[in-house]
């Protein structure tokens, strides 16, 4: 697969159907659930196009010094507020996870990217 620059992928991947067709034939969203949670639903699909987006990256949790962009949102009696960054760190003192690690991106700028774009399956996820 050719690799993009996080211009050019977020130019190309708008929806999560954009997300399938630049995927290998071994790669399609595969969305057969035995329930019909809309979290579940929306969980899968976020994966799929943070998979995507990353273009084959995978966080090195073994290395210390990389950084893993997330998205955190905050929430007021269930109305979407605002939404920031924030990223994996730890040294020997402690150690700080604030988001799953499925859902990471290998850039700010693609966090900040599928905070926008996908919002309404974030909102799925997370509140549903």
């Amino acid at each position: 697969m050719k690799k993009y620059t996080d211009e050019e992928i977020v130019e190309m991947i708008k929806t999560v159907e954009d997300a399938e067709r630049l995927c290998g034939k071994d790669e399609k969203l595969n969305l057969n659930l035995t329930d019909t949670d809309k979290s579940v639903e929306a969980y899968k699909k976020l994966r799929f196009v943070i998979r995507q987006l990353n273009q084959g990256w995978v966080p090195d949790w073994s290395n210390l010094s990389q950084r893993k962009w997330f998205n955190w949102f905050y929430f007021s009696t269930g109305v979407y507020c605002r939404f920031s960054y924030s990223y994996s760190y730890n040294d020997a003192a402690s150690a700080t996870a604030r988001a799953g690690s499925r859902l990471c991106f290998k850039s700010r700028a693609l966090a900040e990217y599928a905070a926008v774009q996908f919002k309404s399956l974030y909102e799925d996820y997370l509140l549903n």
